[in-house]
């Protein structure tokens, strides 16, 4: 069963500011603020879920015209719940040490800019995983179909074949589509952001530019699934 709450482009660190935004609106009664994703997400006070879209995209709506400064790129994205869905996953934060992996992971990063290349094989070294660089969709696609990584770090804007394409051929093979996907790019916005959440159904989406920090928390929150 799905349930619904709102994405933020915050990061976890504005929590207390959130909370305090939503006290002063008056409105702290009808929504509360807790982290999801290393990001400030938008639920029912309390922390639960919204039960329907529509109570969600209310929620958008007020949250946007109240406090526009904070909420104004809130994005609409859900969760499975109930028998057989995978619980909620919480990401690691600053103040959740990352502790070793238990085995060893095979990454797979498609990323045609050699810095930020870098900056995820450097990150993804230092944390014991086996990274697997690619420059292309195509060639993602390729490797992604011969290791079966245990997740795939993936740019929108490639040479020869989108992100977007190659994360809908894995949805589509029955042995690809388990694999947990990471979108890194520079087209960040609420259109991206959205699509890749709800309707594409990736595990993370990750904006450009990325410290070596955020990234190797949101690794580590997804490998650790």
């Amino acid at each position: 069963m799905r349930r619904f709450y709102l994405n933020t482009a915050l990061p976890a660190s504005q929590l207390p500011h959130a909370r305090e935004r939503l006290r002063h609106l008056q409105i702290d009664h009808r929504y509360g603020v807790e982290e999801r994703l290393g990001l400030v997400a938008v639920m029912l006070a309390g922390g639960q879920l919204f039960d329907a879209l529509s109570e969600a995209e209310a929620a958008q709506k007020v949250l946007r015209r109240a406090a526009p400064d904070l909420f104004s790129e809130t994005a609409v994205a859900f969760v499975e719940v109930g028998a057989g869905a995978r619980a909620p996953q919480q990401p690691a934060t600053e103040q959740q040490p990352i502790t070793p992996l238990t085995e060893t992971k095979t990454v797979v990063s498609a990323e045609d800019d050699l810095v930020v290349s870098q900056l995820i094989e450097h990150t993804l070294r230092a944390m014991g995983v086996n990274i697997v660089t690619v420059h292309s969709g195509r060639a993602a696609l390729e490797i992604i179909e011969d290791l079966e990584p245990d997740l795939v770090i993936i740019d929108l804007m490639m040479p020869d074949m989108h992100g977007w394409e190659v994360v809908q051929r894995m949805k589509a093979n029955e042995v690809l589509q388990e694999i947990p996907v990471i979108i890194l790019t520079a087209l960040g916005g609420d259109q991206d952001r959205v699509f890749a959440l709800t309707v594409a159904e990736v595990d993370d989406f990750i904006e450009k530019p990325v410290s070596t920090e955020t990234l190797r928390q949101r690794v580590w929150a997804v490998l650790n699934r």
